[in-house]
């Protein structure tokens, strides 16, 4: 084969190769944007505008409503003041990194009594016959972070850590309040209180002055807790106008919010948590 066949040879090679390049990133720019389309749309489509739906005979419609929504966090996580035994300054708050829901908000409705009782039957107090719930002291950690309760429920306290705990309860009513050592295999139960002016009840483990945890005790079942995608839903509501009030106590945020709620129908609520808020 001659030099100027081989060198033609070359070039025509050379130009199948770049011909593939380019369809490659062709290929690979199609394929990054598509997807960054498809996470732009995750964010818009996970954060809900205030809006009413009609609930379905399976989703017990009826005389009355439901509220529910997400909560939305946007900015840095801040970090706690009080670093663990390693050095490690923990994150304060759970924030799902794909959706940007935050967990452990509480939420209720502030309802006139006087309009309760008239559109909501009475509801026992579930303080009979219901299991107490569980927090857990693990990983040096209160788990969960927060958890919402009917006024007279009892929470057991456990410890699944190897090292030692205590479980320093901290609230404005005198009965919510204790000091005892959980050890392993030391479980506690306490009964609570609601509290009339809805603060927590603060845990914290003198042992490990990083740990917290909080209860929020209700004289009513209107409440919810934001879970790990920042979801709550509260139903059995009375229709009519109603205040929501918000509260993330680890950050400070409290937040009231008048809406509607309508009987049959699911009233959509998005809540913006940002930085900015501290």
């Amino acid at each position: 084969m001659s030099p100027i066949h081989c060198l033609m040879e070359a070039l025509s090679f050379s130009r199948r190769v770049d011909s593939w390049l380019r369809a490659g990133l062709v290929l690979l720019f199609a394929l990054t944007s598509n997807l960054a389309g498809q996470s732009i749309a995750h964010g818009i489509n996970a954060a809900r505008p205030v809006q009413s739906e009609k609930l379905s005979d399976s989703q017990g419609a009826g005389r009355d409503g439901v509220v529910a929504g997400l909560v939305i966090y946007r900015g840095k996580v801040p970090k706690s003041p009080v670093a663990d035994e390693l050095g490690v300054a923990r994150d304060l708050l759970h924030v799902d990194p794909l959706s940007g829901g935050l967990q452990y908000v509480a939420l209720w409705l502030d309802l006139d009594q006087a309009e309760l009782r008239k559109t909501s039957p009475a509801q026992p107090m579930p303080n009979r016959g219901v299991s107490p719930l569980r927090v857990d002291q693990e990983d040096y950690d209160f788990v969960p972070r927060m958890i919402a309760i009917r006024s007279g429920q009892s929470v057991t306290f456990t410890t699944s850590d190897t090292a030692n705990h205590n479980v320093h309860a901290s609230s404005t009513w005198p009965t919510n309040e204790f000091n005892v050592f959980t050890g392993s295999g030391q479980p506690y139960t306490h009964g609570f209180t609601a509290d009339p002016t809805h603060q927590p009840v603060r845990l914290d483990c003198d042992i490990h002055p990083w740990m917290r945890g909080w209860i929020y005790v209700f004289d009513h079942p209107f409440f919810a807790v934001s879970d790990a995608q920042g979801r709550f839903r509260i139903s059995g509501v009375p229709p009519g106008r109603h205040v929501l009030r918000i509260r993330q106590p680890d950050i400070g945020y409290a937040v009231e919010e008048e809406i509607t709620v309508k009987a049959g129908e699911v009233t959509q609520v998005e809540i913006q948590v940002s930085d900015r808020h501290r």
